[in-house]
C-alpha cells in the first residue's frame, strides 16, 4: 500500500504529518485483536469463562479494538481528504477513497469466500451463504467510508464535516436500540439486513458500529485545527477532558435507562456500552500520546506495522482459520486447548504474522522494475488460479 517510488522529501513532509500517537494505538490494537482471536479460537472455554474474572475483563478489553481501529481509520481519513479552493472534494481524491472503500468492502466478502473453487458455487448450502453475509469489521469498513465520503461530498470543509460527524456519530448510537427493537431482517433481503440487524449472526452492523468511525472523522477534524507540532499535545490533554466526559455520559445513559425503563439495554446495541467505550478509547488515545514520547527509537517499526493494518489483519486470520485451500490452527485444535498452549499459539500468530509482513515488504523493496511485475503478476495468477482449479 506504500509506496516506495516516493521521493525522500514527500517521505520527510508525511512523517511529519503523521498522528504517531494514533499509530501508536492502532499498533497496540493489532497486538490485542491476534492474541484475542487466538486464545478465543483455540482455548477451551471451561477454562476461558468470559463471565468469571479475569476473563470478563478481558473481554470487555477485547471490545475496544474494534472501536480503536474504527476511530483511527475515521481521524486519519480527514487528512486525506483534499478540497479545491471552493470546498469541493478534488476528483482525485473521490477517486482513490471510493477505490479504497470498494476494496475494504470487496475483501470483506472475499475472504468469506465459501468454495474451493468458483464453479461450486452453486451447490453452496444456504447456511453457508448466510455465513458469508454476515457483516464482519471489513464490510463495516468499507461501507462507513463511503457513507463518510458520501458526507464529505455535501460539506465544504473538514470542520464542517466534523460536526456534522460528530452529530451522525451520536446519533448512530442513540437511535441503535430502537432500529433494533424492529424486525427488520423480516422485511430486508438477507445482504442488506445484516448491515442493520444482528438477527442473522453479523458482528458489526451499522448500528451501533458506524458511529465510532464517525466518532474519529469528529476527533480527526478537532485535531486539525491545531498546528502539526501542537497535535500530540492536544491528543494528550483533550483525550483525558472529552475520555472522562463521554465515560459521565455513559453513566448518565445507564441511570436514565434504569430509572425510566426499570431495565438495562443489551450490551451490543447499548448506548452506555458504546459510549463508554468511546470513553476509554479516548483515554486510550492520551495514554499512547505520553508512551510515544517514550518510545521514540521504537517509532519507525510501530508507524511501519501500523499502516500494514489491513494485510495484518488478513493473515493472522488466514493462520489461526485457514482458506479454502488451506488448514487453519482451528481446524485441529478449535475449542479445546489449554491456557499455555493458547498463550504460545497468540505469540506464535503474533510472531508469524509481523515477519510476514516484514519478509513481504522486504522482498518489495528488493524487487525492481521488471521483477516487480513479474511478482506483482505471478501473485494475481496464482490467486485467480486457485480460484478457478482450486488444489
Amino acid at each position: 500500500m506504500d509506496s516506495h517510488s516516493s521521493s525522500s522529501t514527500s517521505t520527510s513532509i508525511q512523517s511529519e504529518k503523521r498522528l504517531y500517537a494514533l499509530d501508536l494505538a492502532r499498533f497496540i490494537a493489532m497486538i490485542m485483536m491476534m492474541q484475542g482471536h487466538t486464545l478465543d479460537t483455540l482455548v477451551s472455554p471451561s477454562i476461558l469463562d468470559v463471565n468469571i474474572f479475569p476473563w470478563n475483563i478481558w473481554t470487555y478489553v477485547r471490545g475496544l479494538t474494534a472501536p480503536i481501529f474504527l476511530m483511527v481509520s475515521g481521524a486519519v481519513h480527514v487528512f486525506v481528504l483534499k478540497r479545491n479552493s471552493d470546498g469541493t472534494l478534488k476528483r482525485t481524491t473521490k477517486q482513490r477513497r471510493l477505490s479504497w472503500a470498494l476494496t475494504i468492502l470487496g475483501l470483506g466478502y472475499l475472504m468469506m469466500f465459501p468454495a474451493s473453487r468458483i464453479v461450486d458455487l452453486p451447490f453452496v448450502t444456504q447456511q453457508a451463504w448466510h455465513y458469508v453475509l454476515q457483516v464482519n469489521i471489513l464490510q463495516l469498513t468499507g461501507v462507513s467510508l463511503l457513507l463518510l465520503l458520501f458526507s464529505a461530498f455535501f460539506t465544504r470543509s473538514n470542520r464542517t464535516l466534523g460536526t456534522t460527524s460528530a452529530i451522525i456519530a451520536m446519533g448512530t448510537i442513540v437511535v441503535s436500540p430502537i432500529v433494533h427493537a424492529f424486525p427488520l431482517h423480516n422485511y430486508l433481503p438477507l445482504a442488506l439486513s445484516n448491515y442493520v440487524s444482528f438477527a442473522n449472526g453479523s458482528l458489526f452492523p451499522i448500528f451501533p458500529y458506524s458511529g465510532f468511525l464517525f466518532m474519529g472523522v469528529a476527533i480527526g477534524a478537532y485535531l486539525e485545527r491545531f498546528e502539526l507540532s501542537e497535535r500530540t499535545t492536544a491528543i494528550k490533554r483533550k483525550g483525558i477532558i472529552f475520555g472522562v466526559a463521554f465515560l459521565f455520559i455513559a453513566l448518565l445513559c445507564e441511570l436514565l435507562f434504569t430509572l425510566f425503563l426499570n431495565n438495562t439495554i443489551p450490551g451490543p446495541m447499548s448506548p452506555t456500552m458504546m459510549f463508554s467505550r468511546i470513553g476509554f478509547v479516548l483515554l486510550f488515545f492520551s495514554f499512547c500520546a505520553v508512551l510515544v514520547d517514550k518510545l521514540h527509537v521504537w517509532r519507525e517499526s510501530f508507524v511501519f506495522f501500523s499502516g500494514k493494518s489491513l494485510p495484518i489483519y488478513m493473515i493472522h486470520l488466514f493462520i489461526i482459520f485457514g482458506t479454502p485451500w488451506s488448514y487453519g490452527l482451528a481446524t485441529f485444535y478449535a475449542k479445546q486447548t489449554s491456557l499455555q498452549f493458547g498463550l504460545l499459539a497468540a505469540f506464535a500468530v503474533i510472531g508469524s504474522t509481523l515477519g510476514l509482513i516484514v519478509l513481504g515488504h522486504h522482498i518489495h523493496l528488493k524487487a525492481t522494475g521488471r521483477s516487480r511485475k513479474v511478482l506483482q503478476y505471478g501473485i494475481r495468477t496464482i490467486i485467480t488460479y486457485l480460484f478457478l482449479m482450486g488444489l
